[in-house]
Protein backbone atom coordinates (compact mmCIF):
# COMPACT_ATOMS: atom_id res chain seq x y z
CA UNK A 1 0.00 0.00 0.00
CA UNK A 2 1.08 3.33 -1.20
CA UNK A 3 1.37 5.89 1.86
CA UNK A 4 1.12 9.50 1.26
CA UNK A 5 2.58 12.89 3.23
CA UNK A 6 0.28 15.70 2.65
CA UNK A 7 2.83 17.58 4.61
CA UNK A 8 5.96 16.79 6.69
CA UNK A 9 5.13 15.08 9.24
CA UNK A 10 1.77 13.54 8.33
CA UNK A 11 0.92 9.69 6.71
CA UNK A 12 -1.74 8.25 5.99
CA UNK A 13 -2.96 5.03 3.62
CA UNK A 14 -3.85 5.99 0.26
CA UNK A 15 -7.53 4.50 -0.94
CA UNK A 16 -7.57 0.96 -1.91
CA UNK A 17 -9.58 2.21 -5.67
CA UNK A 18 -5.78 4.52 -6.17
CA UNK A 19 -4.58 2.64 -9.05
CA UNK A 20 -2.41 3.12 -11.79
CA UNK A 21 -3.80 5.22 -14.52
CA UNK A 22 -0.51 4.23 -17.09
CA UNK A 23 -2.31 2.52 -20.29
CA UNK A 24 -0.60 3.80 -23.18
CA UNK A 25 2.30 3.31 -24.77
CA UNK A 26 6.07 5.35 -25.89
CA UNK A 27 6.41 4.95 -29.63
CA UNK A 28 10.40 6.39 -29.83
CA UNK A 29 11.47 7.39 -33.50
CA UNK A 30 15.05 8.37 -34.68
CA UNK A 31 14.86 11.55 -37.00
CA UNK A 32 17.39 11.16 -39.43
CA UNK A 33 18.76 15.09 -39.45
CA UNK A 34 21.54 16.24 -37.66
CA UNK A 35 21.01 18.29 -34.80
CA UNK A 36 17.66 19.38 -32.74
CA UNK A 37 16.26 22.23 -35.19
CA UNK A 38 14.38 19.56 -37.69
CA UNK A 39 12.97 17.25 -35.32
CA UNK A 40 11.74 20.63 -33.34
CA UNK A 41 10.12 21.54 -36.87
CA UNK A 42 8.51 17.99 -36.92
CA UNK A 43 7.12 18.00 -33.57
CA UNK A 44 5.73 21.58 -34.25
CA UNK A 45 2.94 20.12 -36.69
CA UNK A 46 1.07 19.08 -33.92
CA UNK A 47 -2.57 21.12 -34.01
CA UNK A 48 -1.38 22.83 -30.51
CA UNK A 49 1.94 23.19 -28.94
CA UNK A 50 1.90 23.71 -25.37
CA UNK A 51 5.83 24.97 -24.28
CA UNK A 52 5.91 25.23 -20.72
CA UNK A 53 9.35 27.25 -19.71
CA UNK A 54 11.10 29.80 -17.28
CA UNK A 55 12.98 31.19 -20.16
CA UNK A 56 11.11 31.58 -23.29
CA UNK A 57 14.02 33.13 -25.00
CA UNK A 58 16.43 29.94 -25.34
CA UNK A 59 17.18 29.25 -28.98
CA UNK A 60 15.12 26.73 -28.08
CA UNK A 61 11.90 27.88 -27.23
CA UNK A 62 12.23 30.56 -30.07
CA UNK A 63 12.53 27.94 -32.68
CA UNK A 64 9.58 26.05 -31.05
CA UNK A 65 7.31 29.32 -31.60
CA UNK A 66 8.67 30.44 -34.43
CA UNK A 67 8.03 26.77 -36.12
CA UNK A 68 4.93 26.34 -34.65
CA UNK A 69 3.17 29.80 -36.27
CA UNK A 70 4.80 29.03 -39.34
CA UNK A 71 2.89 26.02 -39.96
CA UNK A 72 -0.12 27.74 -38.83
CA UNK A 73 -1.01 26.12 -35.89
CA UNK A 74 -1.40 27.35 -31.97
CA UNK A 75 1.12 28.15 -29.20
CA UNK A 76 0.19 28.09 -25.98
CA UNK A 77 2.88 29.20 -23.61
CA UNK A 78 2.90 28.14 -19.70
CA UNK A 79 5.31 30.30 -17.24
CA UNK A 80 6.94 27.80 -15.29
CA UNK A 81 8.74 30.18 -13.05
CA UNK A 82 5.55 28.62 -10.73
CA UNK A 83 4.64 25.75 -10.93
CA UNK A 84 0.52 25.00 -9.40
CA UNK A 85 -1.96 23.59 -11.21
CA UNK A 86 -4.80 26.12 -10.74
CA UNK A 87 -8.12 26.71 -12.36
CA UNK A 88 -7.61 29.72 -14.34
CA UNK A 89 -4.56 27.69 -16.26
CA UNK A 90 -6.86 25.10 -16.55
CA UNK A 91 -9.56 27.18 -17.86
CA UNK A 92 -7.58 28.98 -20.08
CA UNK A 93 -5.82 25.72 -21.67
CA UNK A 94 -8.93 23.77 -21.93
CA UNK A 95 -10.38 26.92 -24.00
CA UNK A 96 -7.57 27.45 -26.24
CA UNK A 97 -8.07 23.81 -27.44
CA UNK A 98 -11.82 23.75 -27.85
CA UNK A 99 -11.37 27.28 -30.23
CA UNK A 100 -9.25 25.09 -32.34
CA UNK A 101 -10.95 21.65 -32.13
CA UNK A 102 -7.28 20.20 -31.35
CA UNK A 103 -6.90 16.10 -31.20
CA UNK A 104 -2.97 16.29 -31.12
CA UNK A 105 -0.32 17.92 -28.45
CA UNK A 106 2.64 18.81 -28.45
CA UNK A 107 4.81 18.92 -25.32
CA UNK A 108 7.72 21.46 -25.52
CA UNK A 109 9.98 23.61 -22.81
CA UNK A 110 12.90 24.40 -20.90
CA UNK A 111 15.47 22.02 -20.75
CA UNK A 112 16.50 20.58 -17.30
CA UNK A 113 19.90 22.52 -18.21
CA UNK A 114 18.27 25.59 -19.05
CA UNK A 115 16.79 26.02 -15.64
CA UNK A 116 20.08 25.79 -14.18
CA UNK A 117 19.00 23.82 -11.00
CA UNK A 118 15.80 25.35 -10.31
CA UNK A 119 13.87 22.25 -10.07
CA UNK A 120 14.52 18.59 -10.36
CA UNK A 121 12.96 16.17 -13.19
CA UNK A 122 10.65 14.85 -10.51
CA UNK A 123 9.70 18.15 -9.72
CA UNK A 124 8.52 19.16 -13.43
CA UNK A 125 7.08 15.53 -13.76
CA UNK A 126 4.93 16.00 -11.61
CA UNK A 127 3.08 19.51 -12.01
CA UNK A 128 3.70 18.53 -16.29
CA UNK A 129 1.36 15.38 -15.58
CA UNK A 130 -0.91 16.92 -12.84
CA UNK A 131 -1.74 19.98 -15.64
CA UNK A 132 -2.66 17.38 -18.34
CA UNK A 133 -4.20 15.25 -16.10
CA UNK A 134 -6.70 18.29 -15.40
CA UNK A 135 -6.59 19.95 -18.91
CA UNK A 136 -7.64 16.56 -20.80
CA UNK A 137 -10.11 15.09 -18.07
CA UNK A 138 -11.79 18.98 -17.88
CA UNK A 139 -15.68 18.23 -18.56
CA UNK A 140 -15.33 21.19 -20.67
CA UNK A 141 -12.57 20.01 -23.05
CA UNK A 142 -14.85 19.63 -26.44
CA UNK A 143 -12.65 17.10 -28.27
CA UNK A 144 -10.44 14.43 -26.89
CA UNK A 145 -6.91 14.74 -26.89
CA UNK A 146 -5.73 11.36 -29.50
CA UNK A 147 -2.22 11.78 -29.03
CA UNK A 148 0.81 13.70 -27.66
CA UNK A 149 4.52 14.10 -28.79
CA UNK A 150 7.83 15.66 -27.29
CA UNK A 151 11.38 15.82 -28.39
CA UNK A 152 12.53 14.05 -26.18
CA UNK A 153 14.97 15.90 -23.92
CA UNK A 154 15.04 16.43 -20.44
CA UNK A 155 12.99 18.96 -18.68
CA UNK A 156 9.47 19.41 -19.85
CA UNK A 157 9.84 17.25 -23.05
CA UNK A 158 10.69 14.77 -21.05
CA UNK A 159 7.73 15.26 -18.53
CA UNK A 160 5.23 15.65 -21.05
CA UNK A 161 5.95 12.40 -22.71
CA UNK A 162 5.73 10.56 -19.27
CA UNK A 163 2.49 12.33 -18.79
CA UNK A 164 0.95 10.99 -22.24
CA UNK A 165 1.92 7.24 -20.98
CA UNK A 166 0.82 7.53 -17.60
CA UNK A 167 -2.15 9.33 -18.95
CA UNK A 168 -3.28 6.39 -21.44
CA UNK A 169 -2.62 8.88 -24.60
CA UNK A 170 -0.67 7.47 -27.44
CA UNK A 171 2.31 8.88 -27.37
CA UNK A 172 5.27 9.46 -29.67
CA UNK A 173 9.10 10.84 -28.87
CA UNK A 174 10.94 11.97 -32.08
CA UNK A 175 14.69 11.61 -30.96
CA UNK A 176 17.39 13.56 -32.95
CA UNK A 177 19.89 11.34 -35.17
CA UNK A 178 21.83 9.50 -32.52
CA UNK A 179 19.53 9.48 -29.71
CA UNK A 180 20.99 13.04 -28.38
CA UNK A 181 19.67 13.96 -25.32
CA UNK A 182 21.72 16.91 -22.80
CA UNK A 183 21.37 16.13 -19.36
CA UNK A 184 21.49 18.63 -16.23
CA UNK A 185 25.21 20.00 -17.09
CA UNK A 186 24.81 20.93 -20.54
CA UNK A 187 26.21 17.88 -22.01
CA UNK A 188 25.38 16.27 -24.87
CA UNK A 189 24.33 12.36 -24.73
CA UNK A 190 24.40 10.09 -27.91
CA UNK A 191 22.92 6.93 -26.09
CA UNK A 192 19.70 5.07 -27.56
CA UNK A 193 19.56 2.67 -24.09
CA UNK A 194 20.04 6.41 -21.87
CA UNK A 195 17.67 8.18 -23.74
CA UNK A 196 14.69 5.77 -23.52
CA UNK A 197 15.68 4.51 -19.74
CA UNK A 198 14.72 7.94 -18.92
CA UNK A 199 10.90 7.01 -19.27
CA UNK A 200 10.66 3.27 -18.20
CA UNK A 201 9.62 4.82 -14.30
CA UNK A 202 6.51 6.87 -16.10
CA UNK A 203 4.16 4.04 -15.58
CA UNK A 204 5.98 2.51 -12.98
CA UNK A 205 4.15 3.67 -10.10
CA UNK A 206 2.83 0.05 -8.29
CA UNK A 207 0.36 1.49 -5.76
CA UNK A 208 -0.54 -2.19 -4.51
CA UNK A 209 3.59 -1.96 -3.30
CA UNK A 210 4.72 -0.76 0.60
CA UNK A 211 6.97 2.19 -1.39
CA UNK A 212 6.40 5.60 0.16
CA UNK A 213 6.67 8.61 -1.74
CA UNK A 214 6.27 12.03 -0.31
CA UNK A 215 3.44 14.48 -1.38
CA UNK A 216 4.07 17.83 -0.40
CA UNK A 217 2.60 21.11 -2.79
CA UNK A 218 5.01 23.42 -0.87
CA UNK A 219 8.33 21.70 -2.80
CA UNK A 220 6.04 20.41 -5.80
CA UNK A 221 6.30 16.69 -4.59
CA UNK A 222 4.28 15.08 -6.48
CA UNK A 223 1.76 17.86 -5.81
CA UNK A 224 -1.06 16.28 -8.29
CA UNK A 225 -1.76 14.25 -5.03
CA UNK A 226 -1.80 17.06 -2.33
CA UNK A 227 -4.82 18.13 -0.38
CA UNK A 228 -3.64 21.18 -2.41
CA UNK A 229 -4.02 20.18 -6.32
CA UNK A 230 -6.92 21.78 -8.46
CA UNK A 231 -9.28 18.79 -8.43
CA UNK A 232 -12.49 19.65 -8.32
CA UNK A 233 -15.13 17.27 -6.53
CA UNK A 234 -18.81 17.09 -4.86
CA UNK A 235 -19.48 16.71 -1.66
CA UNK A 236 -22.42 17.36 0.43
CA UNK A 237 -22.99 20.93 1.98
CA UNK A 238 -22.50 21.42 5.86
CA UNK A 239 -25.20 24.35 5.25
CA UNK A 240 -27.71 23.09 2.66
CA UNK A 241 -26.98 18.95 2.83
CA UNK A 242 -27.04 19.31 -1.17
CA UNK A 243 -24.39 18.50 -3.46
CA UNK A 244 -21.91 21.42 -4.11
CA UNK A 245 -17.93 21.25 -5.81
CA UNK A 246 -15.11 22.43 -4.09
CA UNK A 247 -11.91 22.98 -5.89
CA UNK A 248 -9.69 21.30 -3.29
CA UNK A 249 -9.74 18.70 -0.93
CA UNK A 250 -8.36 21.08 1.58
CA UNK A 251 -11.43 23.62 1.05
CA UNK A 252 -13.93 20.39 1.60
CA UNK A 253 -11.84 18.98 4.59
CA UNK A 254 -11.66 22.84 6.50
CA UNK A 255 -15.44 23.27 5.54
CA UNK A 256 -16.15 20.13 7.63
CA UNK A 257 -15.07 22.35 10.67
CA UNK A 258 -18.68 24.37 10.50
CA UNK A 259 -20.37 21.54 11.94
CA UNK A 260 -18.55 21.67 15.23
CA UNK A 261 -19.30 25.43 15.41
CA UNK A 262 -22.41 27.68 16.99
CA UNK A 263 -21.85 30.65 13.91
CA UNK A 264 -25.10 31.39 12.12
CA UNK A 265 -26.26 29.96 9.25
CA UNK A 266 -25.29 32.90 7.00
CA UNK A 267 -21.43 33.04 8.86
CA UNK A 268 -21.54 29.02 8.17
CA UNK A 269 -22.54 29.38 4.46
CA UNK A 270 -20.28 32.56 3.48
CA UNK A 271 -17.56 30.46 4.75
CA UNK A 272 -18.22 27.82 3.00
CA UNK A 273 -18.70 29.37 0.13
CA UNK A 274 -14.77 30.87 0.75
CA UNK A 275 -13.72 27.09 0.97
CA UNK A 276 -15.28 26.11 -2.13
CA UNK A 277 -12.97 28.30 -4.60
CA UNK A 278 -10.21 29.06 -2.90
CA UNK A 279 -6.83 27.37 -3.70
CA UNK A 280 -5.52 24.59 -1.23
CA UNK A 281 -3.58 27.19 1.20
CA UNK A 282 -6.14 29.88 0.73
CA UNK A 283 -8.39 26.92 2.07
CA UNK A 284 -5.98 25.96 4.75
CA UNK A 285 -5.78 30.07 5.69
CA UNK A 286 -9.57 30.07 6.28
CA UNK A 287 -9.66 26.84 8.18
CA UNK A 288 -7.69 28.51 10.34
CA UNK A 289 -9.41 31.12 11.15
CA UNK A 290 -13.08 29.35 11.74
CA UNK A 291 -14.11 30.52 15.34
CA UNK A 292 -15.43 28.42 18.29
CA UNK A 293 -14.85 24.99 16.49
CA UNK A 294 -15.67 22.58 19.37
CA UNK A 295 -13.11 20.17 19.16
CA UNK A 296 -15.00 17.69 22.00
CA UNK A 297 -17.84 17.11 19.95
Amino acid sequence: MLRWLGRPGEQEEMPDDETNESKGEITFEEDQSNGYRERTIKNASADVTIALAVDFNSSGERLTKSSVKQQGKLYIPIDANNLEVTQERVDKIVGLLNNTGAKTLNIAGNGIYTMKGKYTQEQIDGFTYGLLRQVLSSPNLKTPIESIRSGGQTGFDEAGAKAGLRLGIPTTVLAPKGWKFRDVNGRDISDEKAFKERFNTAGADDLTNTSTINVYAGTNEHAELSNFAYRPFKVESVVTGSYVTFNTVEGAFQAQKLSYTNLSTKETADIETSLMTAKGNEAKSIGRNIKGVNTKR
